[in-house]
């Protein structure tokens, strides 16, 4: 029997769940227990929709299902209510009895005493109308009044005779129920699927270390602080004198564009004087945004506390990416005030950075920049597409070129005849000539989206997060990935459990799962991990 899926997967998903129902009552049957099937199905429902580990349970979970999740769902005589703990002490017998419960969860005794310690607290939240939901609240007043749940005509007539004034419910109760509910609304585990993102392989940290250290970005960032020394003076406005501007420009590298790239070179030198001063002091502008250097008593100094991580590539690289959001000003065109780039240009960032993610291969420019049009256009009104789009889309190169500076991505062109046809077919929609530029997400852009997806709360699983899993989550995680992603995450939980531990389990998710894809993945990652090492080549 397969025991993890998606919450998303809900067709698989509540097979399974009606499957280990019945396994469960045809086991409850032959060892002479009682269950309740509606708080069986209840219990399943919520383990289902919040992370789709059937066979996975924790004190926690059990602990939030008799005091909250239960009592404000299930509706049942009061002589029934003791059958509830009953059938969660049964149900964790079942699991443990028959193999299905996921060596992640707490022990079945602790499991147990979970139950038992929340029995009070349950009958007592069944007692209490206040700790109903909405729909469990409907369900006991309709019974209350003599409705016959099943009579389509008896509920209309409970309605009608509410919303004329000759019942007497408390509308109040009602208010204060959906109000808590909404309050004590907390995510399921999982993200809505528009905001996970596929399983990744991170580079170990050595390794990007290595790759930050190349890059303009962090070159820069570290000249710049070394040239401050210990501070230089700012003019009344603000900003560093002219004669320090030259030099902190000679100071820095210059990143000029690609060759292929002459028109995003056009536009950034539009409205400069050519001399570099606005790229020394989009560096200074960046610097300030990753709290490198700050205005202390009218001067620009490094901050102190940096110092670690400026001399720490990855560390100041990771500070570097997470403040590009702020950099949005720097960007936004001359004389425009609303910008569906600038305006918010971290979310912008990761827009056009998360379809490189998802895809794992190279995409044309044009293709993203077109995303983040289409969006902006349906947000705004536009009396001028055309200037709004070329403004966008000169906005965005700006963007690229910061993120190409970090690294991030790589930009090149193509020979791919199915990526020059969609170029072709976008560009009839684009302003300007035809972009021929592909971008590609580097190992150090993966991790800047990875970490940033993390930190707004979107899904966004890597081989390291399986390390610990068990098989069937490991599985079921590589189902739809490359085979190379796979023989990477296979690896590192084999190693994280030792080839023998892993062996065996997969082993027995082989035989207890009756998902064939499942069952052929666990079947070929044994194959793997027993196959000899292949003989040096030459």
């Amino acid at each position: 029997m397969r025991l993890v899926f998606s919450p998303y997967d809900t067709d698989r998903l509540d097979a399974a769940q009606h499957a280990l129902l019945d396994g469960f009552a045809a086991w409850a049957h032959r060892s002479g227990r009682t269950v309740e099937r509606v708080s069986a199905e209840a219990m399943l429902d919520y383990k289902g929709a919040a992370d789709g580990l059937l066979g996975r349970w924790t004190t926690d979970t059990l602990t939030h299902l008799c005091t909250e999740r239960l009592p404000g769902k299930i509706t049942l005589a009061e002589a029934d209510w003791p059958l509830v703990p009953r059938t969660l002490h049964a149900w964790i017998d079942y699991l443990d009895d028959t193999g299905l419960l996921d060596r992640r969860s707490d022990p079945p005794r602790r499991l147990h005493t979970a139950v038992d310690r929340s029995a009070d607290e349950f009958h007592a939240a069944m007692a209490d109308p206040a700790r109903y939901g909405v729909t469990k609240f409907w369900m006991t007043t309709m019974l209350a009044h003599g409705v016959d749940l099943d009579d389509e005509a008896q509920r209309d007539a409970f309605f009608d005779d509410l919303h004329a004034g000759r019942l007497n419910v408390d509308m109040s109760m009602v208010e204060r129920i959906a109000e808590r509910q909404v309050a004590e609304a907390t995510p399921t585990g999982l993200d809505d699927p528009d905001t996970g993102l596929p399983l990744v392989h991170l580079q170990p940290d050595d390794i990007l270390t290595k790759h930050a250290a190349d890059t303009p970005a962090v070159d820069n960032l570290r000249r710049l602080t070394t040239w401050l020394a210990a501070g230089r003076p700012l003019t009344p406005t603000g900003d560093l004198p002219p004669s320090d501007v030259a030099a902190l420009t000679a100071a820095l590298t210059a990143i000029p564009a690609p060759d292929h790239d002459a028109e995003a070179a056009d536009d950034r030198a539009a409205g400069t004087s050519g001399d570099g001063v606005a790229d020394a002091r989009l560096w200074i502008r960046w610097a300030r945004a990753a709290r490198l250097v700050r205005t202390y008593r009218g001067r620009l100094v490094p901050v102190q506390r940096a110092a670690a991580d400026l001399r720490d590539p990855l560390a100041l690289w990771s500070r570097a990416f997470d403040a590009l959001g702020a950099l949005g000003p720097a960007f936004r065109a001359a004389g425009d005030r609303v910008s569906p780039v600038t305006d918010d240009l971290a979310a912008t960032t990761l827009n056009l950075l998360a379809p490189l993610y998802v895809e794992a291969a190279p995409l044309p420019r044009v293709a993203l920049t077109a995303l983040i049009w289409e969006s902006a256009a349906d947000a705004y009104d536009l009396d001028d597409p055309v200037r709004f789009r070329t403004q966008i889309d000169a906005e965005l190169h700006h963007l690229l070129d910061a993120l190409a500076a970090l690294g991030a991505v790589r930009r090149s062109t193509t020979a791919d005849p199915d990526l020059l046809a969609q170029i072709e077919e976008l560009a009839e929609d684009a302003p300007g000539p035809v972009d021929p530029i592909v971008l590609e997400l580097t190992e150090l852009g993966v991790r800047g989206v990875n970490h940033r997806a993390r930190a707004l709360g979107w899904t966004a699983p890597t081989v390291d997060d399986l390390a610990e899993e068990t098989a069937e989550v490991l599985i079921a995680a590589v189902e739809e990935c490359h085979p190379d992603l796979i023989d990477a995450a296979v690896d590192a939980w084999a190693a994280a459990h030792g080839p023998d531990a892993a062996d065996a389990e997969l082993a027995e998710l082989a035989a207890r799962t009756d998902d064939a894809t499942h069952r052929a993945l666990a079947t070929e990652a044994r194959e793997r991990l027993t196959a000899p090492p292949a003989a040096p080549r030459g």
